[in-house]
């Protein structure tokens, strides 16, 4: 259910209680699908990269996406020891550049008009959060830092510097200049003539509109790289012909192409520009001098002006002003990193869209080749072999450096599949036949793929379950279109050919269960199946895809599923019949192990706890649990941890108090708190994390839970009144140390005389007993005239003894003494005296 969204979050990426979730954003979609993104967080603290997207149609969770990196991987304080001020002073050496962008009140200017915020500024702060050590590879340990976006100008670069914010050294950069990388020689940019739309200012028209979101505006860079020197394009007649050495001509072109490429977001995908909030479209025309490139850099599209001595133009055509401003748009989506497979990824839906709105508008017809028109090609998505990419992941021209465009080869080439099918032998063996399914579906999953489904760092391979997930959406499950995601992706040696085939599977969080009732968890991890149809062994029946049973009989349960293939998905129905899976048997050695997932709550007063392999197996390897022990009314919980071995650094014990709050994280052979016992208020929850690969003999750990039983004295003479306090008491049984007993709450009772007494109260919260002992001395005062007294010690309401002179005497001599006959005070009063203090204590 969708309000069970963050709990499905929390259970399938096996995020612990330190683990947090914050909503980034939540957009609907025309398919009836709501997305909500997640921001994972640590310690309070952001994770880079580690976003995490709920799908949600019709009130249910038809899909989870994204990353979270491994517990072993998360290390470190959650507080820095370097403050922001000197890791930016760090971050700023790093960069050493001449001058920064919010040094210049004309780059500021330029940020608060693309913002539309009067607030706007360049100058970074520095964001905490947890990210790669190295830098690159998610499946290394994760530090504290700070990221700042640093801005430079002279010279000019865009980049997020990640500085370790405890030991103040500078991790690593990650470029936020996205470009279109070129290289030889080519022909200038021709559109032929078009319709477009500019503004009217001072009997002059410039290129300049409002109508398509906030407006797309092209400028004049006049071959300056700061964006401040900027200019309008002007003409006098709204006739643009304004052909000079400058080759001002070209300003129309790129004018004209982010007008298109407006129009084919808003046309094709419903999204008002670039960031989907309707945000200027910024052109930047004659960029720096000999500048034979292209680049977005998060506000804006800036463009060289090639090499026209031979004979190669601005880099202004259709597809390559569509793939620039398509890294706004992943950037305002997918958010993908732009290095590694995400970077490719990154570089190759800018290809893709480059492509299909070149398709969609030039006037000379679309093609497979990217920038051909300024008289140098770059890439063919249709033979990535051409110019030296790769057509396979990890064959022929693979760049083991990772060099972003040319591994773009891959999905660029999956693209093209998709369009026009094709059939052969890739460069790893893997004998392909596609079908094709046109521009316009595969557009619209890759389209999907970006904009809902990809994250950060997703690499390859996640890029394939997810185009899988949006042809699902889009055209159904197990659909034609399905087909051709799947085995395009094989052909480019990514994973294996989309699966038709129906598979029943599920598994429980716990097996043996020592109370009955027993209720148990069913996770449903069947594969193209839409129907189900549960026996869980007692007669008893669901069609849930993922029930809850409770079984109120000891027994032991054989449990089957039966996933049904409808709707044109799957091969038919396929069963899964698991023989005495469940076992209830209150008889049984009540050893717990850790369910194999979720969260379990325990109200037993006593056990010994056991990793899922329990006493003599290895615990299994990706699991990730939860046991709180709870018994109602509890006072204290003592645990001890008489064996402990995990994987160090990757497989850990988390403690939590009452509270959830962290007491602290136990890898390797370092048992919580030595080995020794350690008592908690009220509960204590037990996590237990393991990842991949590597498993240990894991741990054995006992409990035991005692209710809070106090109980307080008052006295009158020999006679005692207790009153009790007992969480939740069920019954109670008091022993006075005299030979009687009593079950009553607070009861009365008077001493047969002068003693030493020890009185216990025991009592039982319905689940777990407790005891506890206090004194009673029953002692004497003796008068001088031979008068004598009884008063009970000690007596916490009060120590009062009333003594009456006898006769006409002014004065008597008061002496105390204890049960054992030891004088232990003495003093003289008189007629004046209405009361004398003094204090009892316990040595006598």
């Amino acid at each position: 259910a969708a309000n069970s969204a963050e709990a499905a979050i929390r259970k399938s990426y096996k995020l612990i209680k330190a683990c947090g979730l914050e909503l980034k954003s939540s957009e609907r979609d025309n398919h009836g699908y709501e997305h909500k993104r997640y921001q994972v967080t640590f310690n309070g603290k952001p994770v880079d990269d580690a976003v995490v997207t709920v799908h949600i149609k019709n009130g249910l969770v038809e899909a989870i996406t994204g990353f979270v990196p491994a517990l072993g991987k998360l290390v470190g304080p959650s507080n820095p020891v370097i403050d922001e001020k000197a890791a930016f002073e760090t971050a700023l050496t790093h960069v050493n550049a001449a001058r920064y962008a919010w040094q210049s009140e004309s780059w500021e200017s330029m940020l608060k008009h693309a913002k539309n915020n009067s607030a706007a500024t360049w100058k970074p702060t520095g964001e905490l959060m947890y990210v790669p050590r190295s830098g690159r590879d998610r499946a290394d340990k994760f530090v504290l830092a700070y990221r700042f976006d640093v801005y430079a100008v002279q010279p000019h670069s865009r980049q997020f510097v990640y500085v370790d914010a405890v030991t103040g050294a500078v991790l690593h950069t990650e470029n936020r200049m996205c470009s279109i990388d070129v290289q030889g020689s080519a022909q200038t940019v021709y559109h032929g003539n078009q319709a477009i739309m500019t503004e009217q200012s001072g009997g002059v028209y410039r290129l300049r509109e409002t109508g398509r979101g906030d407006g797309v505006e092209t400028y004049n860079m006049q071959h300056s790289v700061d964006d401040w020197a900027a200019i309008d394009f002007t003409d006098s007649d709204n006739d643009w012909n304004n052909i000079n050495a400058e080759l001002d001509q070209y300003a129309t072109d790129a004018h004209w192409a982010a007008e298109m490429t407006y129009d084919y977001y808003s046309q094709e995908h419903n999204r008002d520009s670039y960031d989907g909030n309707g945000s200027k479209m910024l052109n930047y025309v004659h960029y720096d001098y000999d500048y034979y490139n292209a680049h977005w850099d998060g506000i804006g599209a800036h463009f060289g002006d090639g090499d026209p001595s031979s004979g190669i133009g601005p880099l202004v055509c259709l597809d390559i002003v569509a793939h620039e401003f398509t890294h706004g748009v992943t950037e305002h989506t997918a958010g993908l990193d732009y290095f590694g497979d995400s970077g490719a990824l990154n570089e190759g839906f800018s290809d893709i869209f480059g492509t299909a709105i070149e398709f969609a508008f030039h006037p000379l017809g679309g093609n497979y080749t990217i920038g051909e028109q300024i008289g140098e090609t770059f890439r063919s998505i249709a033979n990535p072999n051409l110019y030296e990419c790769p057509d396979t992941y990890q064959g022929d021209f693979w760049d083991w450096d990772e060099e972003v465009h040319n591994n773009s080869g891959v999905p660029n080439h999956w693209f093209y599949l998709m369009i026009q099918g094709g059939s052969g032998t890739n460069d790893i063996g893997n004998s392909f036949s596609v079908p094709a399914i046109g521009l316009d579906k595969a557009s619209a999953i890759a389209y999907r793929t970006l904009s809902v489904y990809l994250n950060p760092s997703s690499t390859f391979a996640e890029a394939r379950a997810m185009s899988l997930l949006a042809a699902q959406d889009l055209y159904g499950p197990c659909s034609p279109e399905v087909t051709a995601v799947g085995m395009a992706w094989y052909a480019v040696g990514v994973g294996e050919p989309a699966s038709s085939e129906t598979t029943a599977s599920f598994a429980a969080n716990s097996t043996m269960y020592c109370e009955s009732p027993a209720t148990v968890l069913f996770s449903n991890v069947s594969q193209n199946a839409n129907g189900f149809s549960w026996s869980f062994g007692d007669g008893n029946t669901s069609d849930l895809s993922t029930p809850t049973h409770t079984y109120t009989q000891p027994g032991t349960y054989t449990v089957q599923l039966i996933a049904n293939g409808t709707n044109g998905c799957g091969t038919g129905p396929d069963t899964l019949t698991l023989p005495d899976y469940i076992t209830v048997n209150p008889d049984a050695d009540c050893d717990t192990y850790m369910p194999l997932g979720g969260n379990n709550v325990n109200t037993q007063c006593s056990g010994i706890l056991y990793d899922d392999g329990g006493p003599s197996d290895a615990y299994s390897d990706n699991v990730y649990s939860s046991f709180k022990l709870a018994p109602p009314g509890i006072g204290t919980i003592t645990i001890q941890f008489l064996e402990f071995s995990m994987e160090e650094d990757y497989d850990y014990v988390i403690l939590y108090d009452a509270d959830d709050e962290v007491i602290d994280y136990f890898t390797g052979l370092n048992a919580p708190n030595n080995g020794d016992p350690m008592t908690f208020e009220e509960s204590v929850t037990v996590e237990f994390y393991s990842d991949e690969y590597i498993t240990e003999d894991g741990f054995q750990m006992s409990w035991s839970a005692q209710p809070n039983v106090t109980f307080t004295q008052t006295a009158l003479g020999n006679t005692v009144t207790f009153n009790s306090n007992v969480s939740n008491a069920t019954s109670v049984t008091w022993d006075f140390g005299d030979g009687t007993s009593s079950e009553l709450q607070d009861p009365s009772h008077t001493y047969p005389g002068v003693g030493a007494y020890e009185v216990t109260l025991t009592a039982h919260n319905g689940v777990c007993m407790a005891t506890t002992t206090q004194s009673v001395d029953i002692i004497t005062a003796v008068l001088a005239n031979g008068e004598s007294g009884i008063v009970v010690y000690p007596n916490p309401v009060s120590n009062d003894l009333v003594v009456s002179l006898g006769g006409n005497s002014d004065e008597t001599l008061l002496t105390i003494t204890d049960a054992l006959g030891r004088q232990v005070f003495q003093t003289t009063l008189t007629m004046r005296q209405t009361s004398i203090s003094c204090d009892f204590m316990p040595a006598g």
